[in-house]
């Protein structure tokens, strides 16, 4: 087995018992290992909202169906993995779940609610696809070492992100559903109903659960380089990665557009050229 997880109080039974079968089989020659488990992960405990573990006896038990008949199993799937680190558990907090709740209904309303493109800008849309990309790479390595908790900070900081985008209707449309079909992609783990339904309601037939995990580029997640959008006249043609510390200089942002355009810029047509730092080059033309 890759990887076990189970309580600590599981030592004498679980795993005593399958590391003796397991030495033995192994003694006789049967198998090539030693040990069952390549990796050992232990949960924390959920404790009373007095941080007492819960018991009847001290009348500090919390009854989670209470919780999902109100706000649903997400929800607390959601707060629970939210709550802490895994190995750590922690005390039941009310307050703090209605946190969760609160991001599962952000998201909601993000993904289900009609988008209506109002501009086009460049410049918010290339931050959104590095924060997309930069979610998946956190998202993807966080669930694979149990830090779920830190998995649903990132989502909650791009839906946080994405929620003025909307409102201004800055991003076009196929590059907003693209990001939108993306953030449900990565909740799926963490609120798996939910995310079913958002998933419908993007016009999908088939279930969320069995699309491909997202990949990321590595060009767009390096905190080192930064995304540089290239327009003729105001119009987006193309854009290149740069370095932070050459994005500052205009002589080498002008020279590294007109490399990025080839043959899409006519030179002798070129009547200005404007360079707004670690940001954009347009040049002006006939």
């Amino acid at each position: 087995v890759d990887r076990y997880i189970g309580g600590p109080e599981h030592a004498v039974l679980h795993l005593l018992y399958s590391r003796f079968f397991t030495k033995f089989l192994y003694d006789q020659g049967h198998i090539g290992f030693e040990e069952p488990f390549t990796k050992l992960v232990n949960q924390g405990m959920i404790l009373g909202t007095d941080g007492n573990k819960m018991s009847k006896s001290k009348g500090n038990v919390i009854d989670p169906d209470d919780y999902v008949t109100k706000y649903g199993s997400d929800a607390v799937r959601v707060y629970l993995m939210f709550m802490g680190p895994y190995s750590e558990g922690g005390p039941w907090d009310p307050k703090r779940f209605e946190g969760a709740y609160r991001f599962i209904s952000r998201a909601w309303e993000l993904v289900t609610t009609g988008y209506s493109q109002k501009t086009d800008d460049t410049i918010k849309a290339s931050e959104l696809e590095s924060r997309i990309h930069k979610t998946i790479k956190k998202v993807g390595e966080d669930a694979h070492s149990i830090r779920f908790n830190t998995a649903i900070s990132a989502l909650m900081e791009l839906v946080n992100f994405m929620i003025p985008l909307k409102t201004e209707g800055s991003i076009n449309k196929d590059e907003w559903n693209t990001a939108v079909a993306t953030l449900v992609l990565l909740v799926a783990p963490f609120m798996p109903f939910v995310a079913e339904e958002m998933w419908e309601s993007l016009g999908n037939t088939q279930s969320v659960h069995s699309q491909a995990w997202p990949k990321y580029d590595p060009n767009l997640v390096k905190d080192d380089v930064i995304t540089i959008i290239v327009q003729i006249n105001g119009k987006l043609k193309d854009q290149f990665i740069i370095s932070t510390e050459e994005s500052h200089y205009k002589d080498v942002l002008e020279r590294t557009a007109k490399e990025t355009l080839g043959d899409k810029l006519d030179h002798s047509a070129i009547l200005k050229t404007v360079v707004v730092p670690a940001k954009l080059v347009n040049f002006v033309t006939k």
